[in-house]
């Protein structure tokens, strides 16, 4: 998945999203469009600065914040191999499955469903038994050289050509070689009154509620990533706080106590952030039972772990001697690109881009 601030979108928009990043960067505005890929529609426009609506959520991007976000959706195109094909179908290879998106369909494929489906499309038909082994879900028919897959479940369907045949047979060997899934211990988690407030965010609603405390003033405000809100305003108890599902209100004596919760859990995870621009980005410290330990780099809904032994390893190399790709299942892809050290997690699609000055706060910080 890609995420841009309160934006989730699937990979298959990744060619559409780098041609207008791309185009807003090299000459000030990007063209109005509407992109369509699984069903789901992707408005892009631009003024002095480039909007994207998607799902009932929008989002505005400065010259900054596209060189950030070009960056890593370049970074995620290049991981996943995706791949814009004719009839706007798009592929991407993401560990051992096969993403297969088209403007109205989006299907994920399992490395041992495409042989069949090759055989079907090379020899006109599949034995009972191969069909069998198809998941339930999936109806496939051949004729006029092209291949239907339908989804059962929800009635779409993609049509194939002979390159889209020919662009399994590429990926197969490469599918049946990745390895399995990375594992990440658990994210720290707060919660204020049944309020859930995400690590991106806990740090600014300390600050704000010992304000609050004592001044009795509030400083309203909002941070929303794709699976997570939280929004601070007035209340009748004074201050307010709530997520995409729940309300609270705080009284000043309850601030002065929520905010040296949050302080002390914090400092206990060895948390911090770094604002550059609107890309806030929070470091904090994972599970230390978990492979040793890590850290947490956090930028909008991007939550990429970075385990203790790969940090140290990028604090003892230079630039130029930097490991790139996965040394282990367990490790982060990563790569320097210009001015950008880019952290990208294989299962989940988290990608995180660090300056330098950041990359030297996580290295440092450990």
């Amino acid at each position: 998945m890609i995420n841009i601030f309160s934006i989730k979108c699937s990979l298959a928009f990744a060619p559409y999203l780098l041609e207008s990043v791309s185009a807003f960067s090299d000459e000030g505005a990007a063209p109005s469009r509407v992109v369509r890929q699984g069903g789901s529609g992707l408005i892009v426009r631009s003024d002095e600065r480039m909007m994207l609506r998607y799902r009932n959520q929008e989002t505005a991007l400065d010259e900054d914040d596209i060189s950030h976000y070009r960056t890593t959706i370049d970074f995620r195109a290049t991981v996943y191999d995706v791949l814009r094909m004719s009839d706007e179908v798009v592929m991407a290879s993401v560990e051992r499955n096969l993403l297969l998106s088209h403007p109205q369909s989006e299907l994920w494929l399992d490395r041992e469903t495409l042989p069949f489906l090759i055989a079907s499309f090379r020899e006109g038909a599949v034995t009972e038994d191969e069909t069998r082994a198809l998941p339930d879900w999936l109806d496939i028919s051949e004729g006029g050289d092209r291949l239907l897959l339908s989804d059962r479940r929800n009635g779409r369907w993609v049509l194939l050509a002979r390159e889209h045949i020919d662009e399994f047979e590429r990926r197969l060997p490469l599918l049946e070689k990745a390895s399995a899934a990375a594992r990440t211990p658990a994210l720290p988690t707060f919660s204020i009154k049944g309020v859930a407030v995400h690590l991106q965010s806990a740090a600014r609603l300390a600050r704000s509620l010992a304000h609050f405390a004592e001044t009795q003033e509030v400083e309203p405000f909002e941070e929303t990533a794709p699976a997570w809100r939280l929004t601070v305003g007035r209340s009748t108890e004074g201050f307010e706080i709530s997520d995409r599902h729940n309300r609270a209100g705080i009284t000043v004596r309850e601030a002065r106590k929520w905010a040296a919760i949050l302080s002390n859990e914090l400092a206990r995870s060895n948390a911090s952030e770094i604002l550059r621009g609107h890309i806030k980005t929070v470091f904090a410290d994972g599970d230390k039972d978990f492979f040793l330990g890590g850290r947490w780099v956090l930028q909008w809904g991007d939550e990429v772990f970075v385990p203790d032994e790969l940090i140290s390893r990028i604090a003892s190399q230079s630039d130029e001697t930097l490991p790139h790709g996965r040394a282990t299942e367990d490790w982060p892809e990563i790569k320097r690109v210009g001015r950008y050290f880019l952290l990208l997690s294989g299962p989940s699609g988290a990608c995180v881009a660090l300056t330098a000055d950041e990359m030297d706060y996580l290295i440092h910080a450990v």
